[in-house]
């Protein structure tokens, strides 16, 4: 299996540039840029595919291509999942889509799976690498349902960067704020 791929951006961050001034006690514009590009480098250090939490925060759409379907379920890459589209190439190699009614999205601590609907199975594809395609709709929603241990382990790293710490460590406590919100494997 590929890693999955973002194809839409969260449109905004968890925490706002006016939150991360306010935690920084900025209160001029001159640093508006650099702390924005903190906000982002703290995001994407927890954020995603590639980020230590192994889910998405603020909603934004992912595909994952897997080269058949799986024998069972489809367990997706990502936890906090609100929606899904399967599609798939048939063995005339043209684009079909999985009908909703014939699966169900099954959440789970830190998981969840597409599990096909009973009397369903899963269609014959073409031989490729990419014949099914899962776009999904991942993340907590909007930057107020993040949890507030996340937004403000943000915002602690914001402020690492912000005063450029000697030695760049982020404090241990860090860690500790985001552990109980870290998929199991992540990062």
């Amino acid at each position: 299996m590929t890693p999955p791929v973002r194809t839409v951006r969260a449109a905004v961050t968890p925490v706002s540039l006016s939150e991360a001034k306010a935690h920084l006690q900025v209160f001029h514009n001159a640093d508006d840029e650099l702390i924005a590009e903190y906000i982002q480098a703290a995001t994407s250090h927890l954020d995603g595919w590639n980020g230590v939490l192994g889910r998405c925060l603020v909603t934004q759409t992912w595909q994952q291509d897997l080269d058949a379907f799986p024998v069972g379920e489809i367990v997706l890459p990502f936890p906090d999942v609100s929606g899904v589209t399967v599609e798939y190439r048939d063995t005339a190699n043209a684009t079909q889509t999985v009908a909703e009614a014939s699966f169900y999205l099954v959440q789970g601590h830190g998981t969840t799976r597409i599990v096909p609907a009973d009397g369903f199975a899963w269609p014959e594809t073409a031989v490729r690498p990419d014949a099914v395609s899962v776009t999904m709709v991942c993340g907590y929603g909007d930057p107020e349902d993040v949890p507030s241990a996340i937004r403000a382990a943000i915002k602690l790293h914001v402020g690492v960067l912000f005063t450029g710490r000697a030695d760049g460590a982020i404090p241990p406590v860090h860690g500790d704020m985001i552990a109980p919100h870290r998929v199991t494997g992540a990062g």
